[in-house]
C-alpha cells in the first residue's frame, strides 16, 4: 500500500473537484465542493424517516418507482436482440430508536411486480431486459443494528453501503446490498477513518444474500461467469479534509481470492470566491490479483483527472480523463485461447491475443476487475458513462468525457448532457467507442436542502457507437418515482 500511496502523491500535486456520476440517482441539491467531511462509508441514503404518530421511536421512509427500459441495436441477432422491460418497485424502510440511546434497529423491505407487462416467464425471454429485472422480486435487503453518535457509527447486519468500488448501484429498481459490519470514526473536523467487512452480497436482480460477486456468479441480466464461492471483502478507508475546499480519500480493498485494489482521490476548488468556481480532481487506481485468483491474473494502474467550472450560476461544465497502461505478455501455448486462459482479458471486442509463430502468442491486458460493479456502469472513474466505461469493458487504454449540467434557480430540473470517447485499442488491434448521454430529471415538489421528498420524473438516453456488433446501441430509460 505504501508504494501505491507514494505513486499517488507524486501524481496529485494539485487539489480536486467533483466527479461525473455514472448513473446514480441525481441529487437536486448537490454542489461541486463538499462542505463537510463525510464518513468514509455510509448507507445508500440517510433514510430521512418521518415519525409515526402514536409510535414513539418509530420512523418510516420509502420509495415507489415505476421503470420502463428499452435497449435498441442497429444490428440484431440471437445474441443482440432488442430488449424491453417494465417493472414497478416499492421500498419501505422502518427505523426504531431504542429509547434515548444511540442504538437503532432498522429494516428495509423491497418488492417489485411487473403486472404481466413482460409476459410469461420473463427470466427465460431474451427479449426482456432482466437487468431491471423484468420479473417479480421480494426481499428484506436491510436488517441491521446500528450504533451512531456524533463521532462513531457501527452498523451490523444486512445493509446498503456506498463506497467507490462497492457502490449502491441504484440505477434500476433496487440498490445492491451487503451482509457484514460497517464502522467509521470521525477525529474532529479533519480526519475520518472507516472499516467494512462484508461476507455476502445481494445484487440488483437478486432476492438472496450469497457468498459471491458479479465476477463469480450468473446473475440475471449480467454476464455469466463460473459460479465460485468467495469470502467477500475487507475495506479500510481514510478521509482527510484540511479545509472546506479540499477533500482527500484513500480506500484499500481486499476482494478475497480476487484482487487487492487501492483507490485514491483528491478534489478541491482552485478559486472558491470566483463566480466560476473552477475545480480540479485527480484519481488513482492500483489493482493486483490475490489469493486463489478466481478471475485470473489482474494487473492495473489507472490515472484520472477532472476539471470543472460554473459557466454561469445555472450551468456546470466538466471534462474528465482516464488512462491505464496496456500490459503485454509473450506466452507459449497451443492456441490463442490457451494463451490468455490465466489472464483477466479485455471484453467487448477488444483484441486480446495475436499469434507470433512458433507456438508463441502476444497477449494484451491491463483492465480493472470490479467484483461489485461489473456491467453496472457505476464505478468511480471520471469517464464512465450510462452504458459502459473502461471498467465494464475490462480494458486498459484512454478515455475522455465532457459534460454540461443545467439546474435552474428553483432546482426543479436537473439536465445532464455528456459526450465520451473510449480508445480500447492496443498494438494488436483497434477498438474505439463513442457514447452520448442525456439525463433529465423534473421534480414536481419544491426542492429543499437534504434528500428530496415528493414526485419526480426522469428520462435517460445513452447512444453508443462501436466498431463491433451491434455497432450502434441505445438505452432509453423512463422512471417515475415518489419518495417519502
Amino acid at each position: 500500500m505504501f508504494s501505491r500511496l507514494a505513486a499517488f502523491v507524486a501524481l496529485s500535486a494539485a487539489p480536486l473537484c467533483c466527479t461525473f456520476a455514472a448513473d446514480a440517482q441525481p441529487s437536486p441539491s448537490s454542489t461541486p465542493i463538499p462542505q463537510q467531511v463525510p464518513a468514509p462509508t455510509s448507507t445508500t441514503t440517510p433514510h430521512p424517516s418521518g415519525p409515526i404518530p402514536g409510535l414513539p421511536g418509530v420512523a418510516i421512509s420509502g420509495t415507489l418507482r415505476a421503470y420502463d427500459f428499452a435497449r435498441e441495436n442497429r444490428v440484431q441477432n440471437a445474441s443482440n436482440p432488442d430488449r424491453t422491460a417494465f417493472n414497478f418497485g416499492a421500498s419501505l424502510h422502518l427505523d426504531y430508536a431504542l429509547g434515548n440511546t444511540p442504538l437503532h434497529i432498522a429494516t428495509t423491505y423491497f418488492g417489485a411486480y411487473p403486472f404481466g407487462a413482460n409476459g410469461v416467464a420473463p427470466q427465460k425471454n431474451h427479449q426482456i431486459d432482466n437487468t431491471v429485472p423484468g420479473f417479480a422480486m421480494s426481499t428484506f435487503d436491510e436488517a441491521y443494528l446500528r450504533y451512531k453518535d456524533a463521532r462513531t457509527s457501527v452498523t451490523a447486519g444486512d445493509q446498503v453501503i456506498n463506497t467507490p468500488w462497492t457502490p449502491n448501484s441504484d440505477s434500476r429498481l433496487k440498490p445492491v446490498a451487503f451482509q457484514g459490519i460497517d464502522a467509521s470514526y470521525t477525529f474532529g473536523p479533519v480526519v475520518a477513518l472507516g472499516v467494512s467487512r462484508m461476507i455476502k452480497f445481494e445484487g440488483r436482480t437478486s432476492s438472496l444474500f450469497d457468498r459471491n460477486t458479479l465476477l463469480t456468479s450468473q446473475p440475471a441480466g449480467n454476464p455469466s461467469y463460473k459460479p465460485q464461492d468467495t469470502s467477500g471483502f475487507l475495506l479500510a478507508d481514510l478521509m482527510i479534509k484540511p479545509n472546506k475546499y479540499v477533500t482527500a480519500s484513500l480506500d484499500n480493498y481486499n476482494f478475497y481470492d480476487i484482487a487487492n485494489l487501492f483507490y485514491a482521490e483528491i478534489r478541491g476548488s482552485l478559486a472558491p470566491t470566483s463566480p466560476y468556481n473552477p475545480t480540479v480532481a485527480v484519481q488513482y487506481v492500483n489493482e493486483e490479483s490475490a489469493g486463489r485468483r478466481l478471475v485470473r491474473r489482474i494487473l492495473n494502474d489507472t490515472y484520472g483527472a477532472l476539471i470543472g467550472a460554473n459557466l454561469n450560476p445555472n450551468v456546470l461544465f466538466q471534462v474528465g480523463f482516464d488512462t491505464a497502461p496496456i500490459r503485454y505478455d509473450t506466452i507459449a501455448a497451443t492456441s490463442s485461447g490457451a494463451a490468455g486462459k490465466g489472464i483477466f482479458l479485455p471484453a467487448g471486442g477488444t483484441t486480446t491475443t495475436a499469434a507470433l509463430g512458433g507456438g508463441l502468442y502476444r497477449v494484451a491486458y491491463g483492465g480493472i476487475a470490479s467484483p461489485y460493479s461489473e456491467a453496472y456502469a457505476t464505478d468511480p472513474l471520471f469517464t464512465t458513462s450510462i452504458s459502459q466505461g473502461m471498467v465494464d469493458r475490462h480494458s486498459a487504454g484512454t478515455s475522455y468525457k465532457a459534460g454540461l449540467t443545467f439546474t435552474p434557480d428553483n432546482k426543479r430540473v436537473k439536465a445532464v448532457l455528456s459526450e465520451a470517447y473510449y480508445d480500447y485499442g492496443n498494438e494488436l488491434g483497434s477498438n474505439r467507442t463513442y457514447e452520448t448521454n442525456v439525463d433529465v430529471t423534473y421534480y414536481f415538489s419544491p426542492v429543499k436542502k437534504g434528500p428530496y421528498k415528493g414526485l419526480s420524473f426522469r428520462e435517460r438516453l445513452a447512444d453508443r457507437q462501436q466498431p463491433t456488433l451491434p455497432y450502434d446501441f441505445k438505452y432509453i430509460r423512463t422512471q417515475l418515482e415518489y419518495d417519502f
